[in-house]
């Protein structure tokens, strides 16, 4: 019985005799007896222009009768999928492997899926007798590929096997092994399957407890480094070793891979005979990380200095060190490692306190913007002075530039802002990357008096400044969570973005409630501002808007 459209299409023009069809996987007789394996191997496609490539593992099957083509993932590669595959992956295996014969081969591609086991789906190429013959619309023409079209009468579909394991087993006539994750089809278990066919031995980690341990031992014997900290690392180390415990404590079956759990509670369609891994959780057995540190467990004060001072100390031997001799990659790694563990464990005190916690501060506190140069932007660079001192951050910044391949004038703003002033080639007007500050919940009062101003260019992210009584411009900061979204103003702006990180600033800054993610009454104030300033330029008055705030409850349910 057929029910997949592709199928029936398939099957209606390759049974009129006047077309020729690759093989369809579902209305495939079982395999007699085993196919030899022909082919086991990582092999690089290339993947468009240029020297862009991806691997794939590649297995063929191939007798007389039949021949099978089975892709499936390897470890850090996109693979192919979709026109990818039709474009690239058939002509290329077709030439090396099949003498050019891809309409006798079965096309299937696999993918990793964490609670279903694999994906399949068969590419299923027709070849139309007469030109003139209609395509089923969903259906693709390989005619105008980008690469190597093999036939201007080919016609593709792709069809998604509802029983993988069980329609390539019968295809191939034996038990073929998957892999469970993209992670662990390294070339190396790949080679291993392929000379064994049985399960390759690996060790697990989910909550990925051993760079933590590691990260334990590496801080432990850096004591002598020139940038050590002590009282930084004895904080870090009852972080990393509370967590640990915590995580070792729970049975090891909460400690399993998300693959291994739907396969154990039979949620999975891979089982252990279809399974290419032998997987074991990592208990840590080899490490010694228990007399590394101890309780007690670190209090929230002294997560915000550990976090501040690993931060520092980061900047001091990582990737943007000023001092070289300072650099190192595995104390960098470590305290990277450190970090991110003192945020998390940080984020579950603050759950569970019943005093409002205040978020850590963003690290780094900056980040490299581009900006196509404006009249706010040009003033804020010309108030600034030529010359700056090197640091973490000015590397930052020039590495960003570098980037551009363009020759930048740097300059320190007023505030103490690291920017870098270039023309691009192929741009008529100057562009600035300026280091612009995140958002700090813990911020000072923004004084009476100020503005919040703007100038646009006409199109891309604007920058948006402060403009303080008697005080150079300053940069408005960025919240974190609006990291992919830019600024704009004007009507039909679609100010919602900028308007809620000005209701965030001011609901620090004052201590009041915009209610900003519901969109509440007050939100819809500030956005008011924002649509209604000029085309070109933003002026909208603090002063103002907290006159306004204050004259509006919070919970008013009304529109402007």
């Amino acid at each position: 019985m057929l029910y997949d459209v592709g199928e029936i299409e398939v099957y209606k023009r390759a049974t009129r005799g006047h077309d020729s069809a690759s093989g369809v996987a579902t209305t495939a007789t079982p395999a007699t007896s085993p196919l030899p394996l022909v082919v086991d191997i990582v092999t690089t496609i290339g993947a468009g222009r240029g020297n862009d490539s991806e691997q794939v593992h590649l297995r063929i099957w191939r007798s007389s009768t039949r021949t099978v083509v089975l892709t499936g993932p390897v470890a850090g590669s996109s693979g192919f999928s979709g026109w990818r595959f039709e474009s690239y992956v058939l002509p290329a295996v077709a030439a090396t492997y099949l003498d050019g014969d891809y309409l006798g081969a079965y096309w299937i591609n696999t993918y990793c899926n964490d609670i279903t086991g694999i994906k399949a789906y068969n590419h299923v190429f027709v070849t139309r007798a007469d030109e003139h013959t209609p395509r089923p619309s969903w259906w693709d023409s390989l005619r105008g590929r980008a690469a190597r079209d093999l036939d201007q009468t080919v016609d593709t579909t792709l069809i998604e096997l509802d029983e993988p394991m069980a329609t390539i087993d019968a295809l191939v006539g034996q038990t073929v092994r998957h892999f469970p994750a993209d992670e662990l089809a390294t070339p190396e278990n790949i080679a291993q399957l392929a000379a064994t066919n049985a399960p390759v031995p690996v060790v697990v980690d989910a909550p990925e407890i051993r760079p933590l341990a590691e990260a334990m031992v590496t801080l432990r014997r850096s004591q002598q480094h020139p940038c050590y900290d002590d009282s930084i690392s004895e904080i870090a180390l009852r972080t990393m070793w509370e967590r640990l415990d915590m995580i070792l404590e729970s049975d090891e079956t909460h400690r399993e891979p998300q693959w291994l759990s739907a396969m154990r509670f039979g949620g999975s369609a891979l089982d252990t005979d279809h399974c290419a891994i032998d997987p074991t959780v990592d208990n840590l057995d080899d490490l010694d990380w228990r007399p590394l540190s101890g309780p007690p467990d670190p209090a929230t004060d002294e997560l915000r200095s550990c976090w501040s001072g690993l931060a520092v100390w980061l900047d001091a031997v990582g990737e943007y060190a000023v001092d070289g001799e300072h650099r190192n990659k595995e104390l960098a790694k470590a305290l990277g490692t450190a970090m991110n563990t003192v945020y998390n464990v940080y984020r579950l005190r603050s759950y569970q306190s019943e005093e409002p916690v205040q978020p850590l501060p963003p690290y780094p506190a900056t980040e490299p913007t581009r900006f196509d140069v404006s009249p706010v932007l040009d003033e804020y660079w010309r108030h600034g002075t030529e010359g700056v001192q090197d640091s973490a951050e000015l590397r930052r910044l020039s590495k960003a530039v570098n980037l551009l391949e363009a020759e930048p004038r740097f300059r320190t703003a007023a505030d103490g802002t690291l920017m870098a002033r270039y023309r691009g080639s192929r741009n008529d007007l100057d562009s600035m990357i300026i280091m612009w500050p995140w958002f700090a919940h813990a911020v000072d009062r923004i004084p009476d008096g100020t503005h919040i101003v703007a100038s646009s260019t006409g199109s891309g992210h604007t920058a948006v400044f402060l403009r303080e009584p008697n005080q150079p411009l300053k940069p408005m900061p960025r919240p974190e969570e609006n990291r992919f979204n830019g600024w704009s103003f004007g009507h039909g702006s679609g100010p919602t973005k900028l308007g809620r990180d000005i209701g965030r600033l001011l609901e620090a800054s004052d201590g009041i409630t915009i209610e900003t993610f519901t969109y509440g009454v007050r939100a819809r104030l500030i956005d008011h501002a924002i649509t209604t300033s000029g085309e070109t330029s933003l002026d909208i008055s603090v002063d103002q808007l907290r006159t306004l705030i204050a004259a509006t409850p919070a919970d008013v349910d009304d529109t402007i």
